[in-house]
């Protein structure tokens, strides 16, 4: 956020932490950890679906720690670890295995940002072969 708003100051609002205030915004953010040592949290700004979120199944295509890609009809899914419902957490991830997800934000390739041209995957589960 400093980088992007230097002035800007949490505090000015009443929190005491920055993690806080985005909290209080639940409705509008998602917070992840990133899964390190030192709790580094990541922040999305949810998107605003025009429709109900859909199922979609789908490839693991690569996983790096602790996120990963799912290819979907052509198109490519971001996930987290812990995007996978509580009884597949368990479970090593490899590219190739089959899954069934929720879309939370459909791929839009014209974006700007790269990280924007991939959709979203939550509620991920494996399925058997």
């Amino acid at each position: 956020m400093r980088s992007f708003k230097p002035d800007f100051d949490y505090g000015d609002y009443g929190y005491k932490s920055f993690k806080q205030m985005i909290e209080d915004f639940s409705d509008e953010y998602e917070i992840y950890n990133a899964g390190k040592t030192a709790p580094i949290y990541m922040i999305l700004r949810k998107e605003i679906e025009e429709l109900a979120d859909r199922q979609a199944e789908g490839v693991i295509q690569k996983v790096v720690s602790t996120y990963g890609a799912i290819k979907s009809e052509g198109k490519d899914f971001f996930f987290y670890t812990g995007d996978f419902k509580k009884e597949f957490r368990g479970i090593k991830l490899k590219k190739g295995m089959k899954v069934r997800f929720v879309v939370a934000k459909e791929p839009d390739p014209r974006a700007k940002v790269k990280r924007d041209r991939n959709g979203r995957a939550k509620e991920i589960e494996i399925l058997k072969d």
